[in-house]
C-alpha cells in the first residue's frame, strides 16, 4: 500500500473508532444474549469457573471478557469495538486486493450498516466471528493458508455456525492445474483451524461434554423474519435507497443497456473461483438464518458479500449514494420492530403507521422516525433495561418475604447487578403458566418487571396480570 492510502486506512479506522465512543456505557447491550456473556464473564472472572453464557458456547469472546469484565460495559463494550476495527481494515484490504473503486467508502458502509454498528458498541459475538471471517478471507485471497487456518480456527471459537464457512472457503484454494496443490493447502486449512477450534472448545466440552452441541430453537412469524433480514439489518434508510438502486439498474437491463467495467464500481470480474465462494457465502448465511431467524445480527457475515456484488452492478456514483446511505442509515428513519416498541418512545416528528393490532388484550403501534434511526432506537432500549435491571435489585430487598420476580430476558442483567446480594431463586425466567399458579398457591407473591407481561403473551399466549402477578413499576419507583 502507498504511504497515502496508509493515512487514509488510518484515517477510516479512527472515525469508526471514535463514532462508537457515545454507545459504549448504557449496559452490554439490548440483546439479552450480551447480558448472558456478561454473567458468564463475571462467573468465570470471580469463580475461575467456566459456564458458557449459552449453548453451544462462544468460549474465545467469553473467557477474553472476564479479563476486562472489572472495568465494566466500557470494557467489555470495547473488545466488540476492537474487533470492528479489525472487520473493518481486513474488509478495506480485501476490497483493495479486489481493486474496488471506492475501497474507504465500502468499508466505512459496512462498519456503520446498522446492524453492524448496534453489535460493535455491544457485548455480542457477532462482530468477534465476523473480524475472524473477514481475516479468513483475505488470507485466502493472498495464498496464505496457514494464516487462513488460525483466523478460521478462531472464528467458529466465536461462533460455532462459522465453521460452515469452510465450505466456501475451500473454492479460493481450488486449482485445477494442480491436484496436488489443493490437496495439501485443503489439508493444512482443515488441520490449523480444526487444532484452533479444538482448544478454544476444550472448556465447553469439559463442562458439557458433547451436550454442548445443542442450540435453543423458537420459530418466528414471517412478518418479523422479512423484517429483520431487511430493515433490520440494512436500516429504513439503507433499504430504500438500496431498493431503487436495484430498480433502476433493472430497469436499465429491461431496456439492454448494460454497464462496461469502466462505469461500475468493481472495474475487473470476479475470478470463477471467488465468484462460486462469494455467492456460496451468500447462501450459506442466508439459510443459516432461515433455520434459525432469530436474530438480525446472524445476518452480518452476508454483507460483505452483498457490498462486494452490489460494487460490480451499479455505476461508481451510484454505488457511493449507496454506502452514504447505509453511513447515515443508522441515525435516521427508524421503524421499530414489534418489541422494541415497548420500550422506546418516538420523536416528535414520527409518522404513526395506523397499523395496530390487539393480542390478548395489548395493543401494538408502529411507526416510522426520520429523527431516530436503528441504532438510536436500540441506544434507547438500552438505557431502559439497563435502569430496570438496576433498579429491580435496589427494590428486591424491599418487597415482602417469600416474593419472586419473573424477569425473562432481565434475569442475566439483574443477576450481574445483584452479585450474590439476594438468592438467585428469587429472579425467574422460563417459567410456564402452570409454574405461576403454583407458585402462587404456595403462597408466594410475584411480580414482573416492566416489558415480561408483553414478552410473555408473544412466546406463550398468555396474561400473567390476569393470573394474579403483580407489576413491578421499578422505574416509578424513588430510591
Amino acid at each position: 500500500m502507498r504511504h497515502n492510502s496508509i493515512l487514509v486506512v488510518l484515517g477510516c479506522l479512527v472515525f469508526v473508532l471514535l463514532s462508537r465512543f457515545p454507545f459504549l456505557s448504557a449496559g452490554f447491550g439490548s440483546d439479552d444474549d450480551a447480558w448472558r456473556i456478561a454473567l458468564s464473564a463475571q462467573q468465570l472472572a470471580q469463580t475461575g469457573e467456566y459456564k458458557a453464557s449459552r449453548l453451544p458456547g462462544y468460549p474465545i469472546p467469553e473467557h477474553l471478557a472476564a479479563l476486562v469484565i472489572e472495568g465494566g460495559p466500557i470494557a467489555v463494550n470495547m473488545l466488540s469495538v476492537l474487533m470492528t476495527l479489525i472487520a473493518t481494515l481486513a474488509f478495506t484490504l480485501i476490497l483493495i486486493r479486489l481493486r474496488c473503486r471506492e475501497p474507504y467508502l465500502a468499508a466505512l458502509a459496512f462498519a456503520f450498516t446498522p446492524v453492524v454498528y448496534i453489535a460493535s458498541v455491544s457485548a455480542m459475538d457477532y462482530m468477534w466471528a465476523m473480524a475472524f471471517l473477514l481475516l479468513t478471507l483475505l488470507w485466502l485471497l493472498y495464498e496464505r493458508v496457514w494464516l487462513a487456518g488460525l483466523a478460521l480456527g478462531l472464528a467458529v471459537g466465536c461462533r460455532l455456525t462459522s465453521i460452515f464457512f469452510m465450505i466456501p472457503f475451500v473454492i479460493l484454494i481450488y486449482n485445477k492445474n494442480s491436484i496436488k496443490s489443493f490437496v495439501i493447502n485443503f489439508i493444512i486449512l482443515a488441520l490449523v483451524s480444526g487444532v484452533v477450534m479444538l482448544i478454544a472448545y476444550s472448556p465447553v466440552y469439559a463442562r458439557y461434554g458433547w451436550g454442548f452441541l445443542k442450540y435453543a430453537s423458537a420459530p418466528e412469524p414471517l412478518p418479523i423474519v422479512i423484517g429483520q433480514a431487511t430493515v433490520g439489518v440494512w436500516g429504513g434508510l439503507g433499504v430504500l435507497v438500496m431498493g431503487l438502486l436495484l430498480l433502476g439498474r433493472l430497469g436499465l437491463a429491461l431496456y439492454g443497456r448494460t454497464l462496461s467495467r469502466e462505469q461500475t464500481a468493481l472495474p475487473e470480474s470476479l475470478s470463477k473461483t471467488q465468484t462460486l465462494c462469494f455467492w456460496g457465502a451468500s447462501g450459506l448465511v442466508i439459510l443459516l438464518y432461515l433455520r434459525l431467524p432469530h436474530e438480525s445480527g446472524y445476518l452480518i457475515p452476508l454483507i460483505p458479500f452483498v457490498l462486494i456484488g452490489l460494487s460490480a452492478i451499479l455505476t461508481r456514483s451510484h454505488f457511493r449514494w449507496l454506502c452514504l446511505a447505509l453511513i447515515m442509515s443508522p441515525f435516521v428513519l427508524g421503524i421499530p420492530s414489534p418489541l422494541l416498541a415497548s420500550f422506546i418512545k418516538p420523536s416528535p416528528a414520527a409518522l404513526s403507521l395506523s397499523l395496530r393490532g390487539s393480542h390478548l388484550g395489548t395493543e401494538r403501534r408502529y411507526w416510522i422516525d426520520p429523527l431516530q434511526g436503528p441504532l438510536l432506537m436500540d441506544y434507547q432500549k438500552r438505557v431502559r433495561m439497563d435502569n430496570i435491571m438496576r433498579k429491580a435489585v435496589e427494590y428486591a430487598g424491599k418487597l415482602p418475604p417469600k416474593s419472586v420476580i419473573l424477569c425473562e430476558a432481565f434475569r442475566s442483567g439483574v443477576l450481574y447487578y445483584n452479585r450474590g446480594r439476594y438468592p438467585e431463586s428469587m429472579f425467574i425466567e422460563n417459567i410456564t403458566e402452570r409454574g405461576i399458579r403454583q407458585l402462587l398457591q404456595s403462597g408466594y407473591r410475584v411480580y414482573a418487571l416492566p416489558g415480561v407481561r408483553e414478552r410473555m403473551m408473544r412466546a406463550q399466549g398468555f396474561d400473567v396480570n390476569k393470573l394474579g402477578v403483580l407489576p413491578l413499576r421499578v422505574e416509578a419507583m424513588n430510591p
